[in-house]
């Protein structure tokens, strides 16, 4: 998928309200039960899941309050239903501050119930490199196997390196691709948004690829 000009997605500012805001391009219907939603990408025992985008945000430091996730999940959160969620799938790359300061992730997440952590479950959050700068473009790449899951950087001269390379605990389930911004500083936990920001995207590519 490419763009005439680039995708924009944006949130402005909003200090005196914390009511639930997002700007989202997503492969997932969330409006619909868990269990009816339709999640296509799935690594098999020849193929792997490989993603690509290039994309820069608005804001070079991530901002405090709000999630700004570009990944692969499996859309586990209710929305209109009440019904419970199910453990997390996720990889990919995540700005947020749910864990700690605010942070540029690259993450794999699988098998995680945010209710109660119990085990097993992965947790993975590794830093982005020092030398990248988010407000600049930038391009990650996702690697999903059904034995582990990767997460690649490059910018400028800086050719396609490693963050993450991650074993995961069996298969992965279907999962779903999105671009998403939004104020829920984690699940079910909304803030006013102090700092505006947005992120860019020139294209993004899915593709099943020969495993070597």
């Amino acid at each position: 998928m490419k763009f005439r000009n680039n995708l924009s997605l944006d949130l402005a500012s909003n200090p005196a309200n914390s009511d639930y805001s997002a700007s989202r391009l997503t492969e997932i219907d969330t409006w619909v039960p868990i269990g009816e939603r339709v999640k296509c990408w799935q690594p098999t025992r020849a193929k792997n899941v490989v993603v690509e985008y290039r994309v820069r945000f608005d804001q070079s430091a991530t901002p405090s309050g709000l999630t700004e996730n570009l990944m692969l999940w499996n859309a586990p959160f209710p929305s209109t239903t009440p019904e419970p969620a199910l453990p997390i799938t996720s990889i990919g790359v995540s700005r947020n501050s749910a864990f700690g300061p605010p942070q540029y992730y690259a993450e794999v997440v699988q098998d995680l119930d945010f209710g109660t952590f119990a085990p097993p479950y992965i947790l993975e959050l590794t830093p982005m490199p020092a030398w990248l700068d988010a407000g600049e473009w930038h391009r990650i790449r996702i690697t999903l196997s059904q034995t582990t899951g990767q997460v690649d950087v490059a910018q400028g001269a800086h050719p396609f390196t490693t963050v993450s390379k991650v074993a995961l605990l069996h298969a992965p389930e279907p999962l779903g691709f999105e671009f998403s911004v939004d104020n829920e500083m984690f699940p079910g936990f909304t803030v006013p948004i102090g700092t505006a920001d947005g992120v860019d995207v020139s294209y993004l590519d899915i593709h099943l690829e020969h495993a070597h």
